[in-house]
């Protein structure tokens, strides 16, 4: 929650990295956005972020949810 009270709002992607690169287990995508779903405390907002495939073989791009902290 720190790092998204610091940026004000991040993709689904960017928190998962961040949550997956500090602790030695791991969510997967499904996981971390039914749980920042169901927390009152994050947001979902409309605005989403565009990122590459994880195939990285040009093979095209997705669309990821971006989140921001209740005021």
């Amino acid at each position: 929650m720190r790092l998204l009270a610091e940026k004000e709002k991040l993709s689904t992607g960017e928190i998962l990295e961040a949550v997956n690169g500090h602790y030695t287990w791991g969510f997967t995508t499904f996981q971390l956005g039914n749980i920042m779903s169901k927390d009152s405390r994050f947001r979902k907002l409309t605005e989403t972020a565009r990122v590459e495939s994880m195939a990285g073989d040009g093979s095209g791009s997705y669309e990821q949810a971006m989140w921001a902290l209740i005021d």
